[in-house]
């Protein structure tokens, strides 16, 4: 349809409580979102196409069973530069003194170890979420000089920029979404990474031979259900796997999902409703010896 110049569509989602926007904003990091942003009780959500916006209403009243559509408010408003509105309040992530995340726009001194610049034109991946902190806090904890690192649904790329960062090898960055893997691209280059590989492509389309030592995936709890097989398939023998964009509720049906698969959990961290996991991959074959 025609966009009519000048003008973006939104929705208001509110009251919203506190834990309610952190669950809102878990799922909205999945979700194809031109941008959002939150209030002390209450998320706006931005996007110039209205179907694509109606559509993700129906899509957020489909997973919140919570959710009351007369809580969701349609409009349009006089557009403007999201990014630059959005680069106004963005603060950098600072992890642990082990990871700082910043934007080009930012001047930022920090005795962290590693610093990564990202710059997205979505509003997901920057490590603001707690499912991207609770990742790159289990990574910290993990080698991966000399590993190949598979990231899944990418993002804004920046699990795969700390992997080389770390030593990695070599990494595939993935993601079914053109324009995540547009942005991941942009900022591989902008923190002269050489060694990433970005595609648009979902897990199936990566070669079942093409085996990975460490996979990444922040995605969410019905991706991992249903790929889970096909991350086996890709992984070495002996090799980790990191899963988040989950809830602590769904830990126990992700974690028996993978066991019978052949994987061990090794760790669990969690941060508020989110976890993250931890495994390691021994194949039945390989028990069995």
């Amino acid at each position: 349809m025609d966009i009519e110049p000048g003008f973006i569509h939104t929705l208001f989602i509110s009251p919203l409580t506190t834990q309610e926007i952190e669950l809102a904003t878990g799922w909205l990091n999945f979700l194809e979102v031109e941008a959002f942003e939150e209030e002390s009780d209450a998320i706006r959500i931005y996007h110039p196409d209205q179907d694509i916006l109606s559509q993700l209403k129906e899509d957020l009243l489909a997973q919140a069973s919570w959710l009351d559509k007369n809580r969701i408010l349609t409009g349009t408003i006089i557009n403007e530069n999201w990014n630059r509105k959005w680069e106004s309040s963005f603060d950098p992530v600072l992890v642990d003194n082990f990871c700082l995340i910043k934007t080009s726009f930012h001047s930022v001194e920090s005795p962290a170890e590693h610093v990564i610049v990202i710059d997205p034109e979505m509003a997901f991946g920057t490590g603001h979420h707690n499912t991207t902190f609770l990742m790159i806090q289990m990574m910290s904890e993990m080698e991966f000089a000399g590993k190949t690192v598979l990231d899944f649904g990418t993002g804004t790329g920046v699990l795969a920029i700390l992997a080389e960062k770390m030593g990695a090898h070599r990494a595939l960055a993935i993601d079914y979404d053109q324009k995540a893997t547009d942005c991941a691209i942009q900022n591989v280059q902008k923190n002269d990474c050489r060694l990433i590989d970005c595609q648009s492509a979902e897990i199936s389309d990566v070669a079942e031979n093409k085996k990975f030592n460490i996979i990444l995936a922040n995605v969410n709890r019905n991706v991992l259900l249903h790929s889970c097989h096909e991350l086996s398939i890709r992984q070495e023998a002996g090799g980790i796997l990191v899963l988040s964009g989950l809830l602590v509720e769904d830990l126990e049906l992700i974690k028996a999902t993978y066991l019978a698969e052949g994987y061990q959990l090794e760790k669990t961290l969690e941060k508020g409703d989110w976890c993250c996991l931890k495994f390691k991959f021994l194949p039945i074959t390989q028990i069995d010896q």
